[in-house]
């Protein structure tokens, strides 16, 4: 799963389960995949209640001539708590309405597990430019230029001629005279 921000997230599963049943239609082969958002709700101290809702396919094959295949789309709704066990570890339990889209079939499922969290250390994507001039921090051998002031490849003001007379302005001891 994904956690976007401490309200939403998102998270796939993919299961399957073979069978060698010898009694009854033979062998079959379960197979699921599923896409869930979670929104979660206020957290009570370290219960964090949250509602559930998503997208999937369940695919039924039979293995043996009299079992029929079977493939079906199927939406499923629901609530669930979770809480912390340690920093790293949630105990969940969920239960929701699954209706097959396909089979116009409705059923309950009822999860209960354990989370185990794996923290991602994220990092920004754009190195940073304190000041904005277009060169990051990094090399950046003049941090604090001015905004809209002209610079060179290392970050650092290029040097002006206001008035044309020939003479920088870090050095013209007549300013705005040509």
């Amino acid at each position: 799963g994904y956690d976007f921000n401490k309200t939403f997230s998102l998270e796939a599963m993919y299961g399957g389960l073979r069978s060698n049943l010898t009694q009854g239609n033979g062998k079959i082969d379960f197979r699921f995949l599923r896409l869930d958002g979670l929104y979660h709700l206020s957290a009570v101290e370290k219960w964090k209640p949250f509602i559930i809702g998503g997208l999937g396919n369940l695919a039924i094959k039979g293995r043996s001539p009299a079992t029929s295949t079977n493939n079906s789309t199927q939406l499923n709704l629901g609530l669930g708590v979770k809480r912390a066990l340690t920093e790293n570890v949630d105990f969940r339990l969920d239960a929701r309405g699954l209706y097959d889209h396909d089979e116009s079939a409705k059923d309950v499922m009822i999860n209960a597990g354990l989370a185990f969290l794996f923290p991602i250390q994220r990092t920004s994507s754009a190195p940073s430019d304190t000041d904005m001039d277009g060169v990051v921090d990094a090399k950046d051998q003049c941090p604090n230029t001015a905004r809209g002031t002209s610079i060179d490849a290392m970050g650092c003001a290029l040097p002006q001629d206001s008035d044309n007379d020939g003479i920088f302005d870090n050095a013209d001891q007549c300013p705005n005279t040509a």
